[in-house]
């Protein structure tokens, strides 16, 4: 189920991404980063019911007219 609408393609990594450099390697390997352009990294802190705290971390590759914008 995507995170979000419009104009994204999204990968959900969570059962085989492990790293930043996991979600760097497929976003390079699904031709949503080339050489010279940059990521962006974004994190969202997430609290729990039992008072603890998770987090949410995406990797969001360049913008560009077209294609979407790739999301992981």
């Amino acid at each position: 189920m995507p995170l979000l609408a419009g104009p994204f393609r999204e990968i959900d990594g969570r059962q085989t991404m492990r790293s930043l450099a996991d979600a760097l390697a497929k976003l390079r390997e699904a031709g949503g980063l080339c050489d010279g352009e940059d990521a962006t990294v974004k994190t969202l802190a997430v609290g729990l019911p039992n008072g603890g705290c998770t987090g949410v971390v995406s990797v969001v590759g360049p913008s560009r007219p077209a294609p979407p914008q790739w999301l992981f």
